[in-house]
């Protein structure tokens, strides 16, 4: 599913201009639309209804949503938040609602009415702003959205929750959290970032009868990912196949006291239909992992005194990547200088797809320039604070527009870019963006990044190519936590449970 910019979507509304479809018309189908699936899905007749009315063109949908709903025996009050409409097509559909006698009330001028009519409203109708909103929710509108939130009756938000910025998902005030948010021409990047996101509710979009030929050509932001896409990476397996048909994954992972991240990648791996996975790790630590998981092959590995691979461990390293189809390196092998010059080594001399994730990560922050030697394709799987190293950002910074900062930074390096979190986004290195749906609060805890680099390196070794191992690790990890949830709660939620609902995931990519 494409996901559009407020700019994309005034292309696009120019373009339907263009070919013949009035502002005015959009307008009114939007409008009509809002209110018909309010209909669609809930008995109007009787019940009291507040449409909440900015000043822009939001309002002016506000304004047809409450004459179509009036139409149709809804006891309609409209609420002008800013005053009147301060443009024309707005304006015209305020004296539409004034022609039929239905109520209105300015907030300014009588603030304790129209506050008692939202109080005591069975329904809102939410279109205080529109999708060119940012900044903060102030004043009449911040007091309004508010009191809206305190409310438990049903709320529909007309394109975009009001306070929320339908560019970035950014809310830095008030943000009203609807039940229902009815969008128009295409879904925005905003709706799906968080923390926007959480204030959306369910996301509906409604057909306005724009003409095909207004999207023909046009940009788009990202894509949402979805199931449909990911299961058709998986094509059926034939049975006159074995193991080395399906790839070797090598894993350089783990340190004195982070046996168990080596342990859930390479069970990950496994899981994830590697042919055959191959775990290089201290020799300290070999047999803690090697006696709780079977499978994969162990390469036991000269360490330093704490614990840590040691840089003498480079040339086996080389070896053993030029028998693997992919490698993943750095869950758990801690912080030193060693690890940065096995990361530098392999980078400058792998032709194999590589995944750094953690304390790789953390080595390639140090020399952020080492891409540029790279030979083969790279996914960085960066939480916030790793990417805040890279980028040399702060957290907030880096959370205020994850989109566009994981966009640049592929772009500019040369990688793909996983920056986790709710809502990961995948950048590829020539622009495309994917942002992902899966997942739930209860995986924010450790050991679940380990899985998610097993399965993308397993993919890879499989033969997926950087962006569908990307996507597709990300999608389905995200909904192994979701199923895991549904059975042993988010707060109980562990690697291991996901680890577990791993079978039941690839079962329905197979069906």
């Amino acid at each position: 599913m494409k996901l559009f910019s407020v700019q994309q979507i005034r292309e696009i509304e120019n373009k339907a201009a263009e070919l013949g479809m009035s502002h005015q018309r959009m307008m009114e189908n939007a409008g009509s639309a809002a209110a018909g699936f309010i209909r669609k899905n809930m008995d109007i007749r009787k019940k009291r209804i507040a449409v909440l009315c900015g000043n822009g063109n939001n309002g002016g949908d506000g304004f047809v949503v409450a004459r179509k709903l009036f139409e149709n025996d809804g006891e309609v009050t409209v609420i002008l938040a800013d005053g009147l409409p301060r443009t024309e097509t707005a304006t015209e559909n305020l004296i539409a609602v004034r022609e039929r006698d239905i109520p209105i009330v300015d907030y300014a001028g009588e603030p304790g009415k129209a506050v008692l009519h939202i109080k005591t409203a069975d329904v809102i109708v939410d279109a205080l702003y529109g999708i060119g909103f940012h900044g903060r929710a102030e004043g009449s509108a911040g007091q309004i959205i508010e009191t809206v939130n305190r409310l438990k009756v049903p709320v529909f938000a007309v394109d975009m929750p009001s306070g929320g910025d339908c560019n970035t998902g950014a809310v830095e005030g008030a943000c009203i959290r609807a039940d229902y948010t009815l969008t128009f021409i295409g879904h925005k990047t905003g709706q799906v970032i968080f923390p926007a996101a959480e204030y959306v509710g369910d996301r509906i979009l409604c057909d306005i009868g724009l003409p095909e030929e207004a999207y023909e050509n046009m940009d788009y932001e990202a894509i949402l990912i979805d199931f449909e896409t990911v299961r058709s990476y998986f094509p059926k397996r034939q049975h006159n196949t074995n193991k080395g048909d399906y790839g070797k994954a090598l894993i350089v992972a783990g340190s004195y006291g982070m046996a168990g991240a080596a342990a859930i990648a390479a069970r990950a791996s496994v899981l994830s239909g590697a042919g055959l996975t191959v775990c290089a790790l201290p020799k300290s630590i070999d047999p803690l992992v090697a006696s709780g998981l079977y499978e994969p092959v162990y390469r036991p590995l000269a360490e330093t005194m704490d614990g840590i691979l040691s840089n003498y461990t480079g040339s086996m390293l080389e070896d053993e990547l030029q028998k693997a189809d992919a490698c993943l390196f750095g869950p758990g092998l801690g912080r030193s200088g060693e690890i940065a010059v096995l990361l530098h080594r392999l980078i400058e001399r792998s032709e194999k797809p590589l995944v750094i994730d953690a304390d790789g990560i953390n080595a390639a922050a140090e020399n952020i320039d080492i891409w540029k030697r790279k030979k083969a394709s790279v996914i960085l799987t960066p939480h916030p604070g790793e990417m805040a190293r890279l980028t040399g950002l702060t957290i907030e910074e880096v959370q205020a527009n994850r989109l566009k900062l994981a966009g640049d930074f592929a772009c500019e390096h040369g990688v793909t870019v996983v920056l986790k979190g709710a809502g990961t986004v995948i950048a590829l290195p020539d622009g495309k963006r994917y942002i992902n749906t899966t997942g739930n609060p209860g995986m924010a805890t450790g050991g679940t990044g380990d899985m998610l680099s097993g399965m993308m390196v397993s993919f890879l070794a499989q033969g997926m190519d950087t962006e569908h191992a990307a996507v597709a690790a990300v999608y389905l990890h995200g909904l192994a936590g979701d199923m895991a949830a549904q059975r042993c709660s988010q707060h109980s939620l562990t690697p291991t449970e996901m680890l577990n609902e791993l079978p039941g995931v690839f079962l329905k990519t197979e069906h």
